[in-house]
């Protein structure tokens, strides 16, 4: 019979000892200051699985809940659910010590065991997101109509119209959809992150004007050299099932065709129009990946 050890503890930071067959020192002292905590699975004194459970300290601050991810580090296909159940053991004592509200869990949605194992405790899906990614053909570009202007802006007339726009337009995503997050909040989540973009040096927000009049934006963020990613498209609701959208994505490859080598984005699984929009422009589906959400309050008031 094999040997099943789940152990977990806090650590400042183990990266690049996440894999590691090595005993790792952990605490099982729990206060305020934690903000990463480890749970690893060891089948005859081998690393099967590790998942980490991290603090949002941003999306704690915004929504007013104590809220953590938790991610999985070895993505073992062929982990069996009876493991990911011994796996979640300690799961529920560790959020009642850290008095955890909410926890976040990403996982692609070819992993059925994690899937399935998150539904038996309690875990509910949110959205399913759509990566897809574009590799630049330098010698391509997209036809575009001459009667609108598209470019980069840091302006704060601009940032302050794209900010107001954006708490309207968003209504679909895995924040909006889950019942104990409050929607205003929810809407003010994408203003403040557009407010955090335009201060950042690594991203771009991009508008699209017609008349002097705002149609859309785009923001992106600049990640490893040569490849960046697209993180918000909105298009102002006057204009809304016109196109845009699409030629918003247009524009945006002819702006960074020559300057970059990839451009990657998501988008929900029932956002349709923009799904076609992306492989009608030359993108390829890379990743799927399912949303859950737990709320943990009712443990703390039983």
């Amino acid at each position: 019979m094999n040997k099943v050890e789940v152990t977990w503890g806090a650590a400042d930071d183990i990266s690049g000892k996440l894999i590691s067959d090595d005993p790792i020192p952990l605490s099982t002292e729990i206060n305020e200051s934690v903000t990463n905590i480890y749970i690893f699975l060891r089948v005859d004194n081998k690393l099967v699985e590790l998942i980490s459970l991290k603090k949002l300290e941003w999306d704690s601050n915004h929504f007013n809940y104590n809220i953590w991810c938790l991610d999985y580090h070895v993505n073992n296909q062929k982990l069996e659910p009876s493991m990911v159940n011994h796996l979640m053991s300690p799961l529920e004592e560790i959020c009642v010590k850290l008095s955890i509200d909410i926890l976040f869990c990403k996982v692609n949605t070819h992993m059925h065991s994690y899937i399935h194992g998150l539904e038996n405790i309690n875990f509910n899906l949110m959205d399913t997101l759509i990566t897809f990614e574009h590799n630049f053909d330098k010698n391509k570009s997209y036809e575009v109509p001459d009667i609108y202007d598209f470019y980069c802006t840091k302006d704060v007339d601009h940032i302050a119209e794209i900010m107001k726009l954006s708490e309207q337009i968003y209504t679909t995503d895995r924040f909006h959809t889950d019942p104990n997050l409050d929607n205003k909040k929810c809407d003010e989540l994408y203003s403040s992150w557009i407010e955090n973009q335009s201060k950042d040096q690594n991203c771009d927000i991009l508008i699209l004007k017609q008349s002097n009049t705002l149609v859309g934006f785009v923001t992106c963020k600049h990640m490893l050299e040569g490849t960046s990613s697209i993180q918000l498209v909105g298009v102002h609701p006057d204009h809304q099932g016109k196109g845009i959208g699409k030629k918003l994505i247009k524009f945006t490859l002819n702006h960074y065709s020559k300057k970059l080598n990839k451009m990657v984005v998501g988008t929900q699984l029932n956002n349709l129009n923009a799904i076609r929009t992306y492989l009608s422009t030359g993108f390829k589906i890379t990743t799927t990946t399912h949303s859950f959400h737990r709320r943990f309050q009712h443990l703390k008031e039983s």
